[in-house]
């Protein structure tokens, strides 16, 4: 009898899983964070031969792997894993693993092409760690009952911050003997993704019912976000006394955190808005991969708020420390040429997500589309950036951090 009920559930699992394969694979986003992996890998091989040291090119594989499970992971249908097809978490973990394999089979296919030795194995611990870090952010974050926008926020910050402690504890490799640097990094990366996950569910639990800050009903606040809105602020102001009134010379170091926050806030939001698949765009695709016509029902129709709202809000929140600085720094040319770049470079990109998310809506692109869209555009320009000659001129807006290759 135990035999054939172990065979039964194993048979369920198989039908499952099958299922959500057809799914995924009618999903645009699933192909794009395919194609996406595939270039991520070619140009961490490419900034490895460039001359970059094996921790920091590992610490951008462990944050291109985050940023690839954040745009296959989509608008998860919780409501679905919650109600007809089982309500336990195992079911929605399958389904959140299936569609992160998608950039997991991109990045394993392309190392298989490409292998290079030791160097290679780096690099994929590297992408893989973060794929999972991302993945089981936003799996935490949706099974407790945020949106998918706001949990994909989560995950895209937490993850940011984990990379970046990586790489700034890169050059500790030296001091630890027998560990690698690179070793080093990605294990201060996983311990800082695991520290940040364990505070934000302390805080979660520590709330009462249905006031815990991840619990996002549509209807209710989007307490996460509000959060996420005000440590972006928090972080800025630091960065504003830190890198801009007492030490300039790191002063490079704000564009890149005022931009890295913008992106980890808007792009979800502007695309995925309040977390839930529209209810016809959802019903096509389940019919088109089972024949059959759900029986369930999402209780929101839209996106819940416009992309204006979605990207100004950030924007105006990250924007405004510079424009102090501006003011109040006198002849310190580093700091205001740092705080003009960033007040720029917000305006501009606060611009262009609004025009192009404008533009996907009204080309009728579903919202999980238009975040993979968004997601493949940004790895593109920062694939560019950094492998067609031009990391010479970031280097040098750079401060001469441990770890950093020359710009010349």
């Amino acid at each position: 009898m135990a035999v054939l009920l172990q065979a039964g559930r194993l048979e369920s699992l198989v039908a499952q899983v099958s299922l959500f394969a057809r799914i995924d694979a009618r999903r645009p986003a699933s192909w794009l964070m395919l194609a996406a992996a595939v270039a991520c890998w070619a140009a961490g091989q490419r900034l490895e031969r460039a001359g970059w040291p094996a921790a920091l090119a590992g610490m951008a594989a462990f944050a291109s792997g985050a940023v690839l499970a954040v745009g296959a992971s989509g608008d998860f249908p919780m409501a679905a894993c919650r109600g007809p097809l089982g309500g336990q978490p195992g079911i929605a973990l399958v389904w959140l693993a299936s569609r992160v394999a998608w950039p997991a089979c991109g990045l394993v296919a392309a190392a298989a092409v490409s292998w290079s030795g030791p160097e290679s194995g780096c690099l994929l611990l590297a992408a893989v760690a973060g794929l999972a870090a991302a993945a089981g952010t936003v799996f935490a974050g949706r099974w407790r009952g945020a949106n998918a926008a706001d949990a994909a926020s989560l995950a895209l910050t937490s993850s940011a911050a984990a990379g970046a402690a990586g790489g700034a504890c890169a050059s500790m490799g030296g001091m630890l003997p027998g560990l690698p640097a690179w070793g080093v990094a990605l294990a201060v990366a996983v311990g800082t993704w695991f520290v940040i996950g364990l505070v934000a569910l302390a805080v979660d639990r520590r709330a009462s019912g249905a006031a815990g800050w991840l619990h996002d009903g549509p209807p209710g606040p989007r307490l996460l976000r509000t959060w996420l809105t005000a440590l972006a602020m928090g972080t800025a102001l630091a960065a504003m006394v830190g890198w801009l009134f007492l030490d300039s010379s790191r002063a490079g170091l704000f564009p890149a955190l005022a931009l890295a926050w913008f992106f980890a806030l808007a792009i979800p939001d502007s695309t995925l808005g309040n977390g839930v698949w529209a209810t016809v765009g959802w019903r096509r695709l389940l019919r088109s991969a089972t024949d059959v016509r759900p029986w369930w029902h999402l209780s929101r129709l839209s996106r819940g708020r416009s992309p204006i709202t979605a990207t100004l809000v950030p924007a105006a929140i990250l924007g405004w420390p510079p424009l102090v600085a501006v003011v109040l720094v006198a002849g310190d040319t580093d700091a205001i040429r740092a705080a003009s770049i960033t007040v720029l470079g917000l305006a501009v990109a606060a611009a262009a997500t609004v025009a192009i998310a404008w533009l996907l809506e009204w080309a009728g692109i579903v919202a999980e589309s238009a975040q993979a869209v968004f997601i493949t555009g940004l790895l593109a320009v920062a694939i560019v950036l950094l492998t067609a000659g031009c990391w010479p001129q970031i280097a040098g807006e750079l401060p001469s951090l441990p770890g950093l290759p020359p710009p010349g």
